[in-house]
């Protein structure tokens, strides 16, 4: 835990608006085939336009592929 805390905490963050329809969509093409081969899918549907947000776009990726790769 220890290494994980001085890794996130020396790592160059870059904020900038991010879309975050688009950031999940990416997310799921990065892990689909290991999704399907698992058994599972991802239905995503916004139910309309979210805002940006300022965050970083890499570091928003890396928790929504940890939450669907881990909920599979």
């Amino acid at each position: 835990m220890t290494r994980l805390r001085s890794f996130i905490g020396s790592a160059v963050r870059r904020t900038e608006p991010v879309d975050l329809v688009q950031v999940t969509r990416e997310a799921i093409l990065l892990i689909e085939w290991d999704l399907r081969s698992s058994g599972a899918s991802v239905h995503f549907d916004t139910g309309g336009d979210l805002p940006q947000v300022i965050a970083d776009p890499v570091q928003i990726q890396q928790v929504l592929v940890n939450l669907m790769l881990h909920g599979a």
